[in-house]
């Protein structure tokens, strides 16, 4: 999104900050795994730093690791956007859940309700 501009916010799910690390593998492709630093998650998705090349629109597996629980899922990438000032080429990315287990996705509730609730209590 250019800078300066106005972003209507689309999201259906409150969003977390977090600190916590992932893997990731492109669905019908012979690269390697990537790592994942995610920065935020929500019910419906998160978002992540990578060196790991993605393009928009491309399916994923992923396996967030939560405290001291995993949570794997497919996803597609929603969006993808160069981070600037770090010296290794990384990105952002955007990713929307598209399959999740309904026992990952009530832990990953859990998880999301008991940050927002500490977050209100501070």
């Amino acid at each position: 999104m250019p800078q300066g501009a106005i972003q209507e916010d689309r999201r259906k799910f409150p969003r977390v900050d977090v600190e916590i690390k992932g893997i990731f593998r492109v669905i019908d492709s012979k690269t390697k795994d990537g790592l994942a630093e995610i920065q935020n998650v929500s019910l419906g998705g998160v978002m992540f730093i990578s060196s790991s090349p993605l393009q928009s629109g491309g399916l994923i597996e992923m396996t967030l690791f939560l405290k001291g629980s995993e949570i794997s899922h497919k996803a597609n990438v929603v969006w993808a956007e160069k981070v600037k000032g770090l010296l290794a080429p990384e990105c952002q990315y955007g990713i929307e859940f598209v399959t999740i287990s309904p026992l990952e996705r009530r832990y990953l509730s859990f998880i999301i309700s008991s940050d927002l609730e500490k977050n209100r209590s501070t």
